[in-house]
């Protein structure tokens, strides 16, 4: 018998219950107000009802994937279930972390290091390849709407930050409008400094609040 690879089993995993996780409607709350999303105006998908008859199903077998999925990437970067998270399963185990949220979005976290060189808006070339993946995904996922907001550490004035912010997300929208993701289907927007995942007293903390953080939801 073959020995199953983690990515092997959740594939597996994933095919088996695939009828039921995609029948499965997802809530669609309203993003608490002050949260990162809400202040950025992002859009929100119309309110769905839950149909709690394919959650247990749909729910274990997403759980199951989700945690495997994390182990083998040593719990970096872990797509939680198998919603719109799964779209995105080739981002696992590269510096871009995934992660589903409670409205049924996934949220992709994007290192500002990785997208722009310091204090620059111009998309990296050897970045650029995984944007094009990106683009190839919502292409072929036209029902989807993303949300891109930029944020910066503080470093600087808060005025300078926040229109460094913003510049660096119209960047990455138009980036994907070249890639033929349709202008009404992107939102570009930045929150400066604010939300900071990390202190802004340390170089470290500092580089993790450089980044661009992108929303998929349908």
């Amino acid at each position: 018998m073959k020995k199953l690879t983690a990515t092997t089993l959740a594939a597996a995993l994933l095919a088996a219950g695939c009828s039921s996780i995609q029948t499965q409607p997802a809530p669609q709350p309203v993003p608490a107000p002050g949260s990162p999303v809400a202040e950025a105006g992002c859009p929100l998908a119309p309110e769905r009802p839950v149909d709690n008859s394919k959650k247990a199903i749909g729910a274990g077998v997403g759980a199951v994937a989700g945690a495997l999925i994390g182990n083998a990437t040593g719990g970096k970067n872990t797509v939680i279930g198998a919603g719109l998270g799964g779209l995105f399963g080739y981002l696992v185990g590269s510096e871009i972390a995934v992660r589903e949220q409670r409205d049924g979005s996934v949220m992709l976290d994007i290192p500002g290091a990785a997208l722009f060189d310091t204090d620059k808006t111009a998309i990296k070339p050897k970045f650029a390849s995984t944007l094009d993946q990106i683009s190839a995904t919502l292409r072929d996922n036209p029902g989807t709407i993303v949300c891109i907001i930029g944020y910066t550490d503080s470093t600087g004035s808060s005025s300078y930050n926040a229109n460094l912010s913003v510049r660096r997300a119209e960047s990455v929208r138009e980036f994907l409008e070249r890639k033929g993701i349709q202008g009404n289907r992107l939102t570009a927007a930045g929150l400066g400094e604010r939300f900071p995942v990390a202190s802004n007293s340390t170089e470290s903390g500092r580089t993790q609040n450089r980044r661009v953080e992108m929303y998929v939801r349908r």
